[in-house]
C-alpha cells in the first residue's frame, strides 16, 4: 500500500527540507521504501540544493529533474509579492 505525506510552509528557510530529511531518515529505519519529490525548488543555486539533498537521502535512483519540477534561482516564497 502507498501512502504520502505532505510537508508544506508559507515561508523560506523554516525548516521543510530538514523536517523531510528526518521523516526520510525515520521511515527507512523501519525498512520502509521512501520517494522524496520537491516539485518547486526556490532559491537553488548549482547543486546546493533540497532537490539534491533528498535525492542523496534516499534509495531512488532518478535525477534532480524527476524530483524537481520547477526551479527558480529567486529564494521567493508566497509572502514575497
Amino acid at each position: 500500500m502507498s501512502r504520502a505525506i505532505f510537508i508544506t510552509g508559507t515561508d523560506t528557510g523554516v525548516g521543510k527540507t530538514h523536517v523531510s530529511l528526518a521523516l526520510v531518515a525515520a521511515l527507512q529505519q523501519k525498512s520502509l521504501r521512501v520517494a522524496a519529490y520537491k516539485p518547486i525548488e526556490t532559491g537553488a543555486l548549482g547543486d546546493d540544493s533540497d532537490a539534491i539533498a533528498l535525492l542523496c537521502d534516499t534509495v531512488v535512483p532518478w535525477p534532480a529533474d524527476h524530483i524537481r519540477v520547477v526551479r527558480l534561482l529567486a529564494a521567493i516564497s508566497v509572502h514575497a509579492r
